[in-house]
């Protein structure tokens, strides 16, 4: 099983997230082959109290890793969760793309920018056409966010569209091979492909198919078909925003849940922490466990469905 600490931290600042943009529609990208990469149990998972807690907080950490810099956010156990960070990417390429765009009224231009980090840097190339499509390269070299980051590196590709009268990012397709983390004694390598849209002025979609494989206990962990909608004024990072997640979480030992939200995840802007709302992660046979989130520490709570007497039950 797999079970950081119980920060259950996505990432780093939701004030990225809607700058992105990236493919619409019910969930990643169908081209990714996620089953070629993931190499555990691919039945439905059992909850049980002993495991609810693992496959709950797993889903967590998995988005987290997945969103494209691994975790890139503190580690602090009172701090229950922050939006997936990697969304300043995608800022940047837009924000570049803005550049061109208001000088030239084209984005004919080449695409080239390093973002520097805590230590190392990525670096963004691509080749726009007068279109408003551009593709390129995405290359991590030994980037940290943040001195509590895990440390980046590999390649990515990327395809977007922009809108060439105002710049702005209509769509985004980011695909990672081979991307390695590390994070104290603990590595691993993310394999696949995240989608990003905004919406409109109020929703932004990120969807994604990753698999994560940990070569500390040598084990794999497939987020499959995720999707998060997020949903705030778009135009103000600032505020209150909620968010919904739902998707299928492969457990290396454990199989599979079903995750689906009750209640839209409440989240702070100004330090990205989750305040309310509520997941489920739905087993085999009814079983399922229920994370639900709050203010005061440690800011969330698991609970299992005990099939026998139908009511949800606290895990320590």
């Amino acid at each position: 099983m797999r079970m950081k600490t119980a920060n259950v931290m996505f990432g780093l600042s939701l004030t990225v997230v809607f700058a992105l943009a990236g493919c619409g529609g019910g969930g990643s990208d169908s081209s990714f082959d996620g089953g070629s990469y993931y190499k555990g149990n691919t039945t439905q998972a059992t909850v049980t109290e002993a495991n609810a807690k693992a496959l709950s907080l797993g889903v967590i950490d998995s988005v987290q890793d997945s969103s494209f810099a691994g975790g890139l956010g503190k580690r602090v156990t009172a701090t229950p969760g922050t939006f997936p960070q990697m969304l300043q990417i995608a800022t940047s390429i837009e924000s570049n793309i803005q550049v061109k765009s208001s000088a030239a009224k084209t984005v004919a231009d080449v695409v080239h920018h390093t973002e520097n980090g805590y230590s190392g840097s990525f670096t963004i190339s691509g080749e726009p056409n007068s279109n408003g499509d551009v593709s390129g390269t995405i290359t991590f070299d030994s980037y940290k966010e943040y001195s509590y980051s895990p440390t980046i590196t590999g390649p990515a590709t990327y395809r977007a569209s922009v809108n060439i009268t105002t710049g702005d990012l209509k769509s985004l397709h980011i695909s990672l091979s081979d991307v390695t983390g590390e994070d104290g004694s603990r590595s691993y390598t993310l394999n696949g492909i995240m989608d990003l849209k905004r919406n409109d002025s109020q929703t932004a979609t990120l969807d994604l198919s990753i698999v994560l494989l940990d070569h500390t206990v040598n084990k794999t962990y497939w987020m499959k078909d995720c999707r998060i909608v997020v949903t705030g004024n778009t135009t103000d990072i600032s505020g209150t925003y909620t968010m919904n997640l739902s998707g299928t979480y492969y457990d290396h030992d454990l199989g599979y849940v079903v995750i689906s939200t009750a209640t839209p995840v409440t989240v702070e802007s100004s330090t990205g922490t989750f305040t309310a709302g509520q997941l489920l992660f739905d087993g085999r046979d009814r079983t399922k466990a229920r994370l639900t989130y709050a203010p005061a520490y440690p800011g969330y709570t698991v609970e299992f469905f005990d099939t026998v007497n139908n009511v949800y039950v606290f895990v320590p």
